[in-house]
């Protein structure tokens, strides 16, 4: 039997994320402005702009960073400003990583993670009615029933074409990532979302210790992990997939399950390097792998 107040949660969880789409597509282009301001004057004036910034590619577990480093640091994480945020707050930004952000965070993700996460959170926006101009696009000509493997290569193919449908055209998974690694010792933290999910006390002490520059107290860490965690926040194990959810699975190393020979070997000539760049391979021969 499900438990009622979890039953409850869920349903305020749903709601919300209702109102704040509508409430983003109504304002988008105000939020929009806003959030280029706030960045720019962030960037180039941080004492008297004082943003904590997390960046990193779409689907890198930018918005969870957001969220354990706002509750610890008792900060607010306004998503969908319509003004330019002119107090200390936390600002998600999917912009590529400079030199010119003073500190912060930076989330990188194994980038076959990245494009299956798209891919069913793009269907789940068609399933749902949600679809924006750009996710039909993205799964133009293709079945939302069909199983993943065989949309995979053409949906990879246009994801890598057109990366994201914001308000900025950003770069690919593989330019965001050298973007940083191509860095002389970056202000930014490193954090990579399977060492999030593996340990996130870990991973959080080291972000506060790194943008703070004190030790982390131990028992709001463990508070606040336990407080954003993939099973308060969705109601499921990690593991137990939800399609439709924007939290899917809680989950590393999914892309093995839904990439097609042709999408690795895709993935391979596009990215390749980087992704032994970042570490998530030693090798290219990884895609000899893939049947």
């Amino acid at each position: 039997m499900t438990n009622p107040s979890v039953e409850s949660g869920l349903s305020e969880r749903i709601q919300w994320n209702g109102q704040a789409q509508s409430r983003m597509h109504k304002y988008r282009r105000l939020i929009g402005v806003s959030k280029r301001m706030s960045i720019f004057f962030g960037k180039r004036y941080p004492n008297a702009f004082p943003l904590m910034f997390v960046l990193g590619h779409p689907k890198s577990g930018t918005s969870w960073m957001c969220q354990l480093l706002a509750d610890y640091l008792r900060l607010p994480f306004p998503q969908h400003s319509i003004m330019p945020l002119g107090c200390a707050a936390v600002l998600h930004s999917f912009e590529p990583p400079s030199m010119r952000y003073r500190t912060g965070v930076y989330m990188v993700r194994d980038g076959r993670d990245t494009a299956v996460s798209a891919y069913f959170h793009t269907r789940g926006q068609l399933v749902g009615g949600n679809a924006s101009a750009y996710h039909k696009r993205l799964f133009d000509g293709l079945d939302v029933d069909a199983d993943a493997r065989d949309n995979m290569a053409v949906f990879l193919k246009r994801l890598i074409e057109y990366p994201t449908g914001g308000w900025t055209k950003l770069p690919s998974w593989g330019e965001h990532v050298k973007a940083y690694f191509q860095l002389d010792r970056s202000p930014l933290c490193l954090i990579r979302y399977e060492e999030l999910l593996a340990d996130g006390e870990a991973s959080l002490a080291r972000v506060i210790e790194h943008v703070t520059g004190n030790p982390a107290d131990g028992r709001r860490i463990s508070e606040t992990v336990d407080r954003f965690s993939f099973e308060r926040q969705s109601g499921r194990k990690k593991g137990q997939e939800d399609r439709s959810s924007y939290l899917r699975s809680g989950t590393s190393g999914d892309w093995v399950n839904h990439f097609s020979p042709e999408a690795a070997q895709y993935f391979d000539e596009t990215f390749g390097d980087v992704l032994v760049m970042a570490g998530y391979e030693s090798t290219r021969d990884w895609v000899q792998g893939v049947v």
